[in-house]
């Protein structure tokens, strides 16, 4: 591998850590937890389907929210366990990268060293920013589904 291709810890830490597969199961966690907080904060339970000619008892509209509440969980545990292996993934891939520069960095001895520091300390400053950005994301991509579908699951059963 050429050093100009190798990528820093920072800019592996910054790429999307989850796949095409996890985002859809995300999008999926949320459509349904904003259905179950709509039928439940708004009151939007539906009590008849004109169209199938179906009404709604009160028991009917519990065993509703029950069904939201499992549909939820579903996709929240199909979320938990690709988002599981992408966050795995993601960290595995920031530690191959240090070790990588560790073993590029011992081969290349007589460089000009005050041109290193300039760019380590360039580089430093950028490095520096991502480690809460990243974790900001990691929040927002894997922590945010996970706890809107826990409160959307207790309002809709309790």
């Amino acid at each position: 591998m050429n050093v100009t291709e190798q990528k820093s810890v920072s800019e592996v830490r910054l790429l999307d850590p989850l796949s095409k597969v996890t985002r859809k199961e995300r999008r999926n966690l949320l459509i349904a937890n904003s259905l179950g907080f709509v039928m439940i904060k708004v009151g939007v339970i539906p009590t008849k389907i004109s169209a199938l000619g179906i009404e709604f008892s009160l028991s009917d509209q519990r065993a509703l929210l029950a069904f939201t509440a499992l549909l939820i969980g579903y996709f929240l545990i199909s979320f938990l366990l690709y988002s599981a292996t992408d966050l795995i993934a993601w960290r595995i891939a920031i530690s191959r990268t240090r070790l990588n520069i560790l073993k590029i960095s011992e081969l290349h001895t007589g460089v000009d060293e005050a041109e290193v520091r300039e760019i380590r300390r360039r580089l430093m400053r950028w490095a520096l920013s991502s480690r809460p950005v990243s974790f900001i994301r990691a929040i927002l991509d894997f922590g945010f589904p996970i706890v809107y579908a826990g409160y959307v699951v207790w309002i809709l059963l309790f």
